[in-house]
C-alpha cells in the first residue's frame, strides 16, 4: 500500500524559498495585489479634501487653488449670535469678516477680509454682471419701486462647509432650514464699490445684497423686508464656537 504524504506549503519547503524570493522581486507591483490603484488612494469624498490634492498658495488668511478655481478659509460658528440678531436686520448674514460691523449678527465669522475674497474670486474668473445697486437697500421700504427686487446675477459659486468630526462636507442648503422654500443660489456680486457706505465685512448674504461679496439670488431684499425669508440653523450644524473650513468653488471648478 502506498503511503500518502501531506503536501507541504511552498513557504515551508526550503528547496523552493530561493526561487520564490526571485519571483517576488521580479513581479510587477500592480500584479502582486499588494498595492492599490493610485486613483483609489487619492479619491476624495469632500470638496476641501479634493482641493487638498491640488497645489495651494497662501494669500493672507486665504488658501487658493487657481487650477481648480477654489478659495478656502477658516471660520467660527456662532449660531447664538445669528439667532439673536434683531429684526429687521436679522438672520441673513451667513459669513462676515470678524472685524466688520455685522460680525455680531453673523452665522460664521472669519479673519479673512471681504476685500481679499472679492479680489481673489475676480482673479479666478468671477464676474458680477452688474451686481445689486445700493438703491435696492436704500429703497427697501418703498413699495412698487423695482430696485429692492433686484437679484444678484454674477458667476455661480458653490459653497461647502466642513469641520472635524463631520461625516462629509455640506452645502448651505443642507445646513440651513428655509421656510420660504426657494432655496440657495449663491452668485458673485463683488460690490467693492459699495464698501465706503458701511463697514459690515459681509462676505456671504442669504439674500441678494449690495454689500455681500457673494449672495443668494433666490431671494431679494424685498423678500426679507416682507418676511418671506428667514433662514434658521439646521440640526446638522455643530456646537457654537466650532471651527469650520469653508470652500468656495467657481462654477465649473
Amino acid at each position: 500500500m502506498t503511503r500518502r504524504t501531506r503536501a507541504r506549503s511552498p513557504l515551508t519547503d526550503v528547496s523552493r524559498i530561493g526561487p520564490l524570493l526571485v519571483m517576488a522581486l521580479l513581479l510587477p507591483a500592480d500584479a502582486s495585489g499588494l498595492t492599490q490603484d493610485a486613483d483609489t488612494l487619492t479619491d476624495r469624498t469632500t470638496p476641501a479634501e479634493a482641493v487638498d490634492a491640488s497645489p495651494w498658495t497662501q494669500d493672507g488668511e486665504l488658501r487658493v487653488d487657481r487650477d481648480r478655481r477654489a478659495v478656502q478659509l477658516t471660520a467660527s460658528l456662532q449660531t447664538t449670535a445669528f439667532l439673536g440678531s434683531a429684526p429687521p436686520d436679522h438672520q441673513y448674514h451667513a459669513l462676515v469678516h470678524r472685524g466688520g460691523s455685522a460680525a455680531g449678527k453673523a452665522l460664521f465669522v472669519t479673519d479673512a477680509s471681504d476685500a481679499d475674497i472679492a479680489r481673489i474670486l475676480r482673479e479666478l474668473g468671477a464676474r458680477d454682471e452688474g451686481g445689486v445697486p445700493m438703491s435696492a437697500w436704500n429703497l427697501r421700504w418703498v413699495p412698487l419701486v423695482p430696485q429692492p427686487d433686484t437679484r444678484v446675477r454674477g458667476t455661480p459659486i458653490e459653497v461647502w462647509v466642513e469641520w472635524d468630526g463631520a461625516d462629509r462636507a455640506y452645502t448651505l442648503d443642507e445646513l440651513l432650514e428655509d421656510p420660504g422654500g426657494k432655496g440657495i443660489d449663491i452668485r458673485f456680486g463683488g460690490n467693492e464699490e459699495h464698501d465706503h457706505h458701511w463697514d459690515s465685512g459681509c462676505i456671504l448674504c442669504l439674500f441678494s445684497c449690495p454689500g455681500g461679496v457673494v449672495s443668494n439670488a433666490a431671494y431679494t431684499i424685498r423678500d426679507h423686508q416682507r418676511g418671506v425669508t428667514t433662514f434658521d440653523p439646521g440640526e446638522r450644524l455643530p456646537a457654537d464656537g466650532t471651527e469650520v473650513t469653508i470652500t468656495f468653488l467657481l462654477d465649473g471648478g
